[in-house]
């Protein structure tokens, strides 16, 4: 999921979401990236294992704030060898400054 966001002029920016997570510990991975030029990501979250139920987290996002417009990237990596966990899901995402 890629999201674009423009204006921020405050001078304190947290990304914060709701996560359900079960991935194969230490090779499936769910991340978030940001950019401000969509072409120099920035990795600002990694989650791997389970989360054991939906969980709330945040991340500081101050090195974006007063940004003209930047980038938020939701990526899930998988391999195909161990299939047991259900993946990634987010919800309720909300960016606060």
């Amino acid at each position: 999921m890629l999201i674009i966001l423009s204006h921020f002029g405050s001078s304190d920016l947290d990304l914060t979401f709701d996560v359900n997570y079960s991935l194969e510990t230490g090779y499936d991975f769910f991340q978030v990236y940001a950019a401000t030029n969509s072409s120099s990501w920035t990795l600002v979250g990694n989650y791997t294992g389970s989360s054991s139920g939906w969980t709330t987290e945040t991340i500081d996002l101050l090195n974006y704030s007063g940004q003209q417009n930047f980038t938020l990237y939701f990526l899930t990596i998988t391999d195909f060898t161990v299939t047991s966990g259900h993946g990634a899901s987010i919800d309720d995402i909300l960016i606060s400054g």
